[in-house]
């Protein structure tokens, strides 16, 4: 930590936050170690519990410049619908509660209260506990909420659900000091829902590039693994996977006996996902568990090519910034990205092949194509990946931006 500035203090709150060591998304835990080499310490408020991981806060880090973490219980939710409404609101109602008991015991409020998505209820608790300590309030967009529910769900725009989500999306756009956006292309949409000019930082997710190994060569073995890592849920459209395996599967008529696939993570459509593959007998598919980060980095290298596949929405059209890709990028593999957006990073790297979302006969195809590829014709693609990840998504530059940028909010106000 530097020493020629006075310390921040940030609240972060994000019900989903996750610790460097755990698996999933550790975004936020990862620019807190960044942003305290800039005197931003960091409180995260996060869930003990939530989806398939269980973050109780064993294995805290010892290492200084790792954010403390705050958790609250809420209740382990499976599937959407009510329940899952019902722990957001929880979450939210039990942060403000918390948020209150640790100014007390940090010796007062903190510098600036941060709010992050993907649902605006946590955010919504982060400006409530801004105000209540008359602190800036900071907003994050990770997910275009409500849109997602609209267009990965289908819930109806009039959905009572929707109307009070829009409200808030509204309530909080005017009411931050600025918005940290993900998405490269969302400016426009932030300010038309605001109804106003909306300060924005775009923030991408990224790697963090001291944890990377170097790029090694691609396996020497005659099969070849097309892996996808990440999350098994309904926006991450793993049918499309699981259907492109049973057309290249080796005992079809169009098969391939050295097309292997690997699928690493868990969700709420995981155990749907190996019961169709168990019915349609596929035995060039295999599920692994969810891992750590540090693992994952390993485990990336070992396949031939890397998969993301997403629905088939308008959704994208701000476009993507999901934290696999720039973990595949760094990986030194060929990507292949499924997916209809106008800003695309594995196109604008020269990393891979894209390919319309949900068809896998698509799919099949340019995992043939690979396949079928020179070694040096695809290690070039994953060089060049490996190359824009460092140059353009490096979160050490990110956490430097953010914190400077949360340190003149601070004095502003």
């Amino acid at each position: 930590m530097a020493t020629n500035r006075s310390l921040l203090r940030v609240w972060l709150v994000n019900q989903y936050a996750l610790r460097i060591d755990q698996p999933g998304i550790t975004r936020h835990a990862t620019l807190a170690k960044y942003m305290h080499e800039h005197d931003v310490l960091t409180t995260i408020f996060a869930s003990n519990t939530h989806y398939w991981n269980v973050a109780d806060g064993a294995g805290e880090s010892a290492d200084p410049s790792a954010p403390t973490f705050i958790y609250t219980s809420t209740s382990r939710v499976e599937s959407n619908g009510v329940k899952r409404v019902l722990s957001m609101l929880s979450f939210s109602a039990r942060t403000m509660k918390a948020g209150l008991l640790q100014a007390k015991r940090s010796g007062g409020p903190p510098d600036v209260v941060l709010g992050s998505s993907p649902h605006p209820f946590a955010a919504l608790a982060a400006w409530a506990l801004a105000a209540r300590f008359r602190k800036p309030f900071v907003l994050e967009v990770r997910d275009l909420w409500p849109d997602s529910l609209i267009h990965l769900l289908g819930l109806s725009s009039r959905h009572p659900l929707i109307v009070i989500l829009r409200w808030i999306e509204r309530f909080l756009y005017r009411r931050a000091r600025f918005v940290v956006t993900l998405l490269p292309g969302s400016e426009a949409r932030i300010e038309r829902i605001a109804g106003r000019p909306v300060q924005t930082l775009w923030l991408p997710n990224g790697i963090d590039l001291s944890r990377v190994p170097a790029v090694v060569p691609p396996p020497d073995v005659e099969t070849f693994t097309v892996m996808y890592a990440g999350a098994h849920g309904i926006p991450n459209a793993l049918d499309t996977i699981i259907e492109a395996a049973d057309i290249l599967h080796y005992g079809r008529k169009d098969g391939d006996s050295r097309i292997r696939f690997v699928l690493v993570g868990d969700g709420k459509e995981k155990a749907r996902l190996v019961a169709d593959a168990a019915t349609r007998g596929l035995s060039n598919i295999t599920f692994r568990d969810a891992v750590s980060k540090s693992t994952l980095l390993t485990l990336l290298p070992t396949a031939d090519a890397l998969v993301i596949t997403f629905r088939a929405t308008e959704l994208y059209q701000s476009g993507i910034s999901p934290n696999k890709v720039f973990d595949y990028l760094a990986a030194g593999r060929p990507v292949i990205i499924a997916v209809d957006t106008p800003l695309n990073p594995v196109a604008e790297a020269a990393a891979g092949l894209t390919i319309p979302p949900e068809d896998p006969h698509e799919l099949a195809d340019a995992i043939r194509t690979l396949a079928r590829m020179a070694v040096s014709e695809r290690s070039a693609y994953g060089l060049r990946g490996r190359a824009y990840a460092e140059a353009n998504h490096d979160l050490a530059q990110s956490g430097a931006r953010l914190a400077e940028a949360l340190r003149s909010t601070a004095s502003a106000s």
